[in-house]
């Protein structure tokens, strides 16, 4: 009796069996070229010195000595009796100098004191930095007038235009080192702001609506400048102790200009500046 045998899963055992023995040779003779390639290294990264410039040193005020100084500008000439202002063309203005004839302040002489004047000093204190005034400074157009006439304003300082008038006006810089400013203010209008970025002595103001209507403004870098009042003076306070060229500016009597020193602690009298 014959005995009947079933090779064919034998057959399929040793078939894997030397699938799997070629599997580990072929792995186990892998040489060096079969590896999978590596990236190449980065190159060192060089390290470069840059040269920083030092921040500019500014020096304290509070540690510099300093003084003050105060003077006085006078009127010359003989001052002619003041124009006229026709302010027919607006109802509203007229209504609002009942005294009829209103003439010009361009110039106000009170005996010999010259009002309106500005004064500054005209130097650049390099590396020192002076507090702003926190107040703003206010050009207002009153009975359609520009009040104050004559202004200055540190150049950090906020300048700002009003109208206190219940007609028509018009703000319009003239500057030649800053941008112009031109635009309505009608009856309500909220202050607006006018920017000025560089020093300019003197910017004009006027109304394109009232041509009678002009005001100035002087943008300085520093606090030392001022408006002379009605006596003529002038005064500087907290100024560094140097010598300095002073400046003297009025839209009718002209300009001029002085030598001041300032000494630490002191109060200098400066010699009376005459114009026109």
């Amino acid at each position: 009796m014959r005995t009947s045998i079933d090779i064919a899963p034998v057959a399929a055992r040793g078939l894997l069996g030397a699938t799997f023995a070629s599997i580990l040779l072929l792995g186990g003779c892998g040489g060096k070229d079969d590896a999978p390639p590596t990236k190449p290294a980065k190159p060192p990264v060089a390290e470069v010195e840059v040269d920083e410039e030092p921040a500019e040193e500014v020096e304290e005020v509070s540690d510099v000595e300093m003084g003050a100084a105060h003077g006085m500008i006078r009127f010359g000439g003989t001052p002619e009796e003041a124009a006229v202002l026709v302010m027919s063309g607006d109802p509203w203005c007229v209504e609002h100098h009942p005294e009829g004839v209103v003439r010009s302040d361009a110039l106000i002489v009170n005996g010999d004191a010259l009002v309106n004047a500005f004064v500054w000093i005209d130097h650049d204190f390099d590396g020192m930095e002076f507090d702003v005034p926190e107040d703003d400074v206010i050009i207002d157009q009153v009975n359609c007038l520009y009040v104050p006439r004559i202004s200055g304003a540190h150049l950090d300082q906020t300048v700002m235009a009003k109208t206190s008038d219940d007609t028509l006006h018009n703000i319009h810089t003239k500057p030649k080192a800053n941008r112009e400013a031109n635009f309505a203010m009608p009856k309500g209008s909220k202050p607006k702001e006018l920017r000025f970025k560089k020093e300019e002595v003197m910017i004009e103001v006027v109304c394109d609506v009232h041509p009678w209507m002009k005001g100035w403004i002087g943008i300085v870098a520093h606090p030392f400048f001022a408006v002379t009042g009605e006596d003529g003076s002038w005064a500087f306070d907290g100024v560094p102790a140097g010598t300095y060229t002073v400046k003297v500016w009025h839209e009718v009597a002209g300009t001029s200009s002085f030598e001041l020193t300032v000494e630490a602690d002191g109060d200098v009298a400066a010699d009376a500046v005459t114009l026109g």
